[in-house]
């Protein structure tokens, strides 16, 4: 598992994807948390880019999972609603 991994937001979102299918993280959020100056980030010309993990670390951080192992599962209050009514 590499250290780190510098990705264009789009492939920030599309390699959430791959570890949760149903994930709720998109490229507004993500704009969002870098503009408030919540998630660290670099300009590589006119693109942002970020270190995945260190934006799944920040994410994680910031909803309080601590001691989170694995990709936490992001979801919006719709979605979670729908997730538990299908239980």
């Amino acid at each position: 598992m590499p250290m780190y991994e510098v990705l264009t937001v789009r492939q920030i979102v599309e390699k959430c994807k791959e570890y949760d299918p149903e994930t709720d993280i998109n490229r507004d959020m993500l704009n969002t948390l870098f503009r408030e100056g919540k998630i660290p980030y670099d300009m590589h010309g006119n693109r942002l880019v970020a270190d995945f993990y260190a934006v799944i670390h920040c994410i994680t951080n910031r909803l309080m999972l601590y001691e989170l192992r694995t990709f936490p599962k992001i979801r919006t209050v719709r979605h979670a609603a729908r997730d538990l009514r299908e239980q």
